[in-house]
């Protein structure tokens, strides 16, 4: 399929937000090289919910309002969850046959970590994360997320790893390999995940770049309990459960 003509995105930042600024940056450099795009921008407060000001807009695409429930800055995914359900979404309703493989690569084009949420279940990311391969499901758990009154940003974590590289190891090869160097700044994260493990966790760990941990418990009684015990007024805590491969397709099938 061949799009030709102008593509038109109209942008509400909250300019409050850090996030938003760093991707409304993004963007604008975006539209400045490819003409074949233009932008609409317009500005908000925090808590404005009036979407008058695209009364002077005339594209013909897609108006997407993000409600972010997921906490920022804690490595939950919940931008890259977001691009990933719109890439879902999309071409079901233009009715674009894009197929697997293309919707990966448009994925990775996206942000590392987009393509897993294509995929779901149980998964070995390699290169940047975008390299996929679907593992055995692990058992259905259920989760205690532990989120920090601080957060971590992706570029810092990332390039806290790029410095002691050298230094990891093949045991934390089998994990996530940025939660070394993030701990090295951040013990608190590494408290938390041990917190976790002695709490009754099957497995504990910091969650993608931090600031958020999580341990996996055997049923949702066992992991109610450690959460109420390790949630305080530095800490949040939320139980949640898992979703295998086949539960997470389904749910995530355009409706």
């Amino acid at each position: 399929m061949v799009v030709t003509g102008t593509r038109h995105v109209a942008l509400l930042v909250e300019t409050s937000n850090a996030y938003a600024r760093g991707l409304l940056v993004g963007v604008k450099k975006y539209v400045e090289e490819h003409p074949h795009w233009s932008l609409y921008l317009a500005e908000h407060s925090r808590h404005e919910t009036d979407f008058s000001w695209l009364e002077g807009w005339h594209g013909d695409g897609v108006l997407a309002r993000i409600e972010k429930r997921i906490p920022l800055a804690a490595g939950l995914g919940g931008g890259s969850s977001d691009a990933a359900a719109s890439l879902r979404a999309l071409p079901s309703l233009w009715g674009v046959e894009l197929g697997d493989d293309r919707l990966q690569r448009i994925a990775a084009g996206l942000g590392a970590d987009v393509p897993y949420f294509l995929l779901g279940g149980t998964a070995l990311g390699v290169e940047r994360g975008d390299v996929l391969f679907p593992l055995i499901d692990w058992p259905a758990s259920w989760v205690v997320l532990l989120l920090p009154d601080f957060g971590v940003s992706t570029s810092d974590a990332y390039r806290w790893f790029d410095r002691q590289r050298a230094d990891v190891t093949a045991a934390a090869l089998r994990g996530n390999d940025l939660e070394a160097p993030v701990v090295a700044r951040h013990p608190e994260i590494g408290e938390l995940v041990e917190a976790l493990r002695h709490s009754g966790a099957s497995y504990g760990a910091m969650s993608g770049s931090g600031s958020a941990v999580f341990g996996l418990f055997g049923d949702r009684e066992s992991a109610e309990s450690a959460a109420g015990r390790l949630k305080d007024s530095t800490r949040r805590a939320f139980v949640t459960r898992t979703l295998r491969r086949a539960e997470h397709r389904r749910l995530a099938r355009p409706v």
